[in-house]
């Protein structure tokens, strides 16, 4: 098991509480369930969650895989993206956010349920339904389900870290790791 996947450089991700960001810059990481996103009430809903669609043989395809084995801890690829989304007003930069995988999917090794593959690194892709291809494999498909957002969400520049896992009845998962040098906090943004 181990990190992979696409990583850039560095990542922002914004807090709506102080204490979440101080929380996540020493080491305590919260995974979401893919699920949560589809029962969100405010606008930061995301009808389209754990549903993947791609053309094959001019017909749109629709996959759906958001189970309780896919949990999500999303960041953003740029400041700019991370101020704007409204997911909170306390931000922070990750450097080198592939580190942090490694570090994760090493804890994961003693972890209380079973993890598949390591902390995958996602670069969301806007083009909900743009994929033309022939049937796909299921790894291709299922993945889908968490890598692309319709293009009305691209302002976002979102990325991933995705952790597949057994099939588990809990909304979070919290991983601890050591403090994450490699993070700062940006700043309040009011």
């Amino acid at each position: 098991m181990k990190a992979h996947g696409e990583f850039p450089d560095v990542v922002y991700r914004a807090f709506d509480k102080r204490e979440y960001a101080e929380a996540f810059i020493a080491g305590n990481v919260r995974f979401a369930n893919c699920n949560n996103y589809l029962d969100i009430t405010d606008s930061r809903r995301d009808v389209t969650e754990g549903t993947g669609l791609y053309l094959k043989d001019d017909r749109l395809t629709t996959i759906r895989f958001c189970s309780n084995s896919i949990f999500i801890q999303s960041f953003h690829r740029t400041f700019e993206s991370a101020r704007n989304a409204g997911h909170g007003r306390y931000i922070i930069e990750l450097h080198n956010p592939f580190n942090l995988a490694t570090a994760i999917t090493k804890e994961l090794h003693d972890s209380s349920f079973k993890a598949y593959g390591g902390v995958e690194g996602v670069n969301i892709i806007y083009q909900h339904g743009d994929f033309k291809g022939e049937q796909l494999p299921s790894y291709q498909s299922s993945r889908f389900t968490y890598s692309q957002k319709p293009s009305s969400y691209s302002s976002e520049e979102e990325f991933r870290f995705v952790l597949i896992t057994e099939r588990l009845d809990k909304h979070q998962i919290f991983i601890q790791v050591n403090p994450n040098e490699e993070c700062k906090f940006i700043r309040h943004y009011a």
